[in-house]
Parts: C-alpha cells; structure tokens; sequence
C-alpha cells in the first residue's frame, strides 16, 4: 500500500498464487475439522474420514475456544472481511476509501496481537509472582 499526502493507493503488485490458494485451503479445512471436533467433542467419529487421530487431537487443542489459534482465526476473519470491504470499495471506484479500509483493518490486527501479548504478559506475572 501506498501512501502519497492524503491519498492512499493500492500496491498493484499483490498477485495471489495458486499455491498460496492451496495452502490457504488446507489450513482452514484443518481450522474446519477441529472447530467440529470441538463441538461435537467426540474426535473418534471425524477422524474416521481423515485418517489422522493426531492432527485432529492437535487442531482440537490448538483451535478451541480460548486456545491459541483463536488469535489466528480472529486475525484471518478481521483481515477477510477488511480485505473484502476495501476490494468492494476500490470496484466502485473509491481508491481512499478502500486504502483506510486496509489501514483500519490493519490496526485492529495490531491491536488484537497486542491484546494477546498483554494477556500473556499477565499470565506469566501470575505464574512468576
């Protein structure tokens, strides 16, 4: 992204690739796979089309609810929907518009990562003392 005085202008040069589509679709299918574990709470009966007991015990652990891989599921929702709302914008030829978009949702990344680095902060002084 660019930013000239007040005008903001998208890189022209953010092509996506087949193999970042690919990877992209195996993480959430695996994001999938574990958010139904969780609600089911029974790995057994999933893991049976997947073949994989492990992977699925992992995806159950990290993808929970207040596991780890929230952070990554709300970081990947936030930037989905500024990225959708932003390429809307610049179709219907509002350039400034879908650059604060971009900026917006930027900053509610950073804010959602420094949020959880704070919480762990908090975590760990308990622990420590």
């Amino acid at each position: 992204m660019i930013i000239t005085g007040f005008y903001v202008k998208a890189h022209e040069s953010r092509k996506i690739n087949k193999s970042k589509i690919k990877e992209l679709i195996r993480f959430f299918g695996t994001v999938l796979i574990a958010i139904h574990i969780a609600a089911t709470g029974s790995p057994t009966q999933v893991m049976a089309s997947t073949g994989s007991d492990v992977i699925g015990r992992i995806a159950v652990i990290t993808f929970s609810p207040g596991g780890p891989g929230a952070l990554i599921i709300s970081l990947l929702l936030t930037a989905l929907v500024g990225w959708l709302s932003g390429y809307i914008a610049q179709a219907c030829g509002k350039g400034q518009v879908a650059g604060m978009i971009h900026i917006t949702t930027l900053f509610s990344c950073i804010a959602l990562v420094a949020e959880s680095a704070l919480r762990a902060f908090e975590l760990l002084a308990k622990f420590l003392g």
